[in-house]
């Protein structure tokens, strides 16, 4: 049994894919995705998407992603319509920006500390599950 991929688009959610990739990586900060349905779906239930817009990705009841829209594509030839949606995690917030402290400079503290104090004003949840060493 193949379970459902949906993308879930300020309370709309979206079905239905035809061509779809999620990438998550260790050598990647931010995990991605890039989707696309056709216009025959769409035109039953048409939505707006913006870049920008707060989003998840499930595969079944298992949620996969929390992240925002960055792109949407509309797609035309002579014989097809297609939509195509890309994003990213929250973790992308750290990619695009830049660290939000008034010092610049942490001491005494251990890695997981640190992460935490640079991920918190993104909203993204630091979680560590094993010993990082001492503080530095």
């Amino acid at each position: 049994m193949t379970e459902e991929l949906t993308l879930n688009v300020d309370g709309k959610v979206w079905g239905g894919w035809t061509d779809m990739a999620i990438n998550r990586s260790l050598e990647s900060v931010a995990g991605e995705f890039d989707l696309t349905v056709t216009a025959q779906w769409s035109s039953a239930a048409p939505r707006s998407i913006k870049p920008g817009q707060s989003c998840t990705v499930s595969i079944g009841s298992d949620r996969v992603m929390t992240g925002y829209i960055d792109d949407f594509i509309p797609s035309y030839d002579s014989e097809n319509v297609s939509l195509r949606v890309m994003g990213r995690d929250k973790t992308g917030d750290l990619v695009d920006s830049s660290v939000v402290d008034k010092s610049g400079q942490w001491k005494g503290l251990k890695l997981e500390q640190l992460a935490a104090t640079i991920c918190k004003p993104y909203g993204i949840e630091v979680v560590n599950e094993t010993d990082t060493g001492d503080a530095f």
